[in-house]
């Protein structure tokens, strides 16, 4: 039976049988409807929800806003026809919600349902099906979610979604170095790479995965990497645990590293807790790092507006 899909990593879009469906072209339309559906497990009052679409004007004229965008989507909800007697979205006097009920597959609340089948569950102690479900996750991850959008709403959502994109990646990276899967896990840690170049416990992890699989000099070159970006990005240098695996590796006829894995019956030596405390707190630093970006590119979007009606008004 064919199903409504709704794209919302990239550019987003929805199909019905394989056919994208046309008439939500309304930017604000867009904007309601994605709003909603990403936080369909609740309804929201209309004053809430029109001072968050629609901030910079009045409360009355934002409400107006909210009535006359509704009454545009749901004419597009009828002309598609494929819904039959569903209904998208519920309007209960001052309270409208997403019908979270709806027949639609929809991108990103398939990624977060096979992430969270290992919520709390470490890369270390994947199994078989844990590994699955984060590969399908990565696979539906194509890119940022709403490409190109910039409201507040949009670019909390937007990290949130990458930091468990990320994350998802971390843990198939560990559980490959546990399984022996070197060069699968090198490829997970570029991948990482391409969208937090300046993660470091990543660059160590790879410096680890590049060792294991007997390319040293490759795992030297990660380090080198490694330092130059933190150096240019956030003008610090590399943490003294990625510090010391750079010497053992640079050290002649020294072991590589030994693949992490569980020791004492499940709980980890006091060398891997140590490490693994700061990797959280490298985890916190890349988070904060990534808001800022996200802040800086929207301020770069703002200027960029103001200077062109400057332009125009000259």
């Amino acid at each position: 039976m064919d199903m409504l899909q709704v794209f919302l990593f990239g550019k987003f879009h929805i199909q019905y049988a394989n056919q994208e469906l046309k008439g939500l072209s309304a930017a604000k339309a867009q904007e309601l409807f994605c709003y909603l559906l990403l936080n369909s497990d609740r309804p929201f009052h209309r004053e809430t929800l029109a001072a968050v679409l629609w901030s910079n004007v009045t409360t009355n004229q934002s409400k107006q806003y909210l009535r006359r965008t509704l009454w545009q989507l749901q004419n597009v909800f009828y002309g598609w026809n494929v819904l039959k007697n569903d209904e998208l979205i519920f309007v209960d006097g001052d309270w409208i919600q997403f019908n979270s009920q709806a027949p639609l597959w929809v991108d990103a609340k398939c990624f977060e349902e096979k992430y969270r089948f290992t919520r709390g569950i470490s890369g270390k102690r994947l199994n078989g099906e844990g590994a699955k479900q984060l590969c399908d996750a990565i696979q539906i991850y194509q890119d940022n979610l709403l490409t190109g959008w910039y409201q507040d709403w949009c670019l909390f959502e937007r990290e949130r979604f990458q930091q468990m994109f990320l994350s998802a990646l971390d843990k198939l990276m560990l559980y490959c170095e546990v399984c022996g899967k070197y060069e699968m896990g090198i490829e997970y840690g570029t991948r990482i790479l391409r969208y937090d170049k300046a993660r470091e416990h990543t660059h160590r992890r790879l410096m680890r995965l590049y060792c294991l699989s007997g390319n040293r000099t490759s795992a030297l070159r990660q380090y080198e990497q490694c330092k130059t970006i933190l150096n240019n990005e956030l003008g610090i240098k590399p943490a003294k645990i990625t510090s010391k695996l750079y010497e053992q590796i640079c050290t002649p006829h020294q072991e590589y590293p030994l693949p992490i894995k569980l020791v004492n019956d499940g709980h980890l030596s006091q060398k891997h807790q140590d490490a693994q405390k700061e990797q959280r707190e490298d985890r916190e630093l890349q988070q904060i790092y990534g808001v800022l970006t996200s802040m800086q590119k929207q301020l770069q979007q703002q200027i960029e507006l103001v200077e062109s009606l400057l332009n125009i008004q000259g």
